[in-house]
């Protein structure tokens, strides 16, 4: 299975095409995608999604216990002879106002992922985007001048739906950034190496130059021995 995918300029023009071959890609066997394979896509996929969310979170929760609590020691009231049940401090965990027992402490969420999995997850996300024609590759990102109004006129002459979730891969270009950042539907990220399996899912289009998508090819290609660079 082959895709073209048309090369345009920032005029929306259109100035060459790339060709895309499954065989040529790390994780397809043959050159057909059969249910087998868009299984062992999906398998991985929600794994790497999983792992990408647990490195993301913070763990910064916590609770305090009976010991950290600031209360007074001070015996409530005498132990007997007041018809109540006997206490020993206020910062007992039947109380309101007390102490957690088990609660969440801060920790570390993340754990390791084979890398072959995150790669195949990535080629798997890539080869749907590309199926369903929501890769748009253009020459290069030159002629916008840092304006957000430039950058929507930019994005209306590629013919994306205003709306729709992008994301643009660049190369930290001042005025790029300048002109993308502010639309509410964009997402910006640096580089080849920075595009990953959770930010492809995430949004609907990948608006990548054409250098960079060979990058990308290459990163997710067979006999690709540069090392996987996840961003999460």
């Amino acid at each position: 299975m082959n895709w073209q995918i048309v090369v345009k300029n920032i005029q929306g023009e259109e100035v060459g095409k790339v060709e895309v071959r499954v065989s040529d890609l790390r994780g397809a066997e043959t050159s057909e995608l059969t249910p087998r394979v868009w299984q062992k896509f999906a398998r991985c996929i929600h794994e790497t999604v999983l792992w990408q969310r647990a490195k993301r979170r913070s763990g910064t929760h916590k609770v305090k216990t009976r010991g950290e609590l600031a209360h007074s020691d001070r015996k409530p009231w005498r132990q007997k002879k007041t018809g109540r049940a006997r206490a020993g401090t206020k910062n007992s965990p039947l109380w309101r106002g007390g102490g957690i027992v088990h609660g969440p402490v801060p920790r570390d969420y993340s754990y390791k992922l084979p890398k072959k999995v995150r790669k195949i997850a990535l080629l798997g996300s890539l080869i749907d985007r590309i199926n369903c024609e929501k890769v748009v590759v253009v020459d290069a990102l030159r002629g916008l001048t840092g304006k957000t109004k430039d950058g929507i006129r930019f994005l209306d002459c590629l013919g994306i739906n205003r709306g729709e979730r992008v994301l643009v891969v660049c190369n930290g270009e001042d005025a790029v950034i300048r002109s993308l950042r502010n639309i509410p539907w964009i997402s910006l990220i640096e580089g080849a190496y920075g595009v990953n399996t959770y930010d492809l899912l995430r949004n609907e289009i990948l608006l990548i130059q054409e250098e960079d998508f060979h990058k990308l090819l290459r990163r997710v290609s067979v006999g690709s021995s540069s090392e996987e660079k996840q961003a999460a």
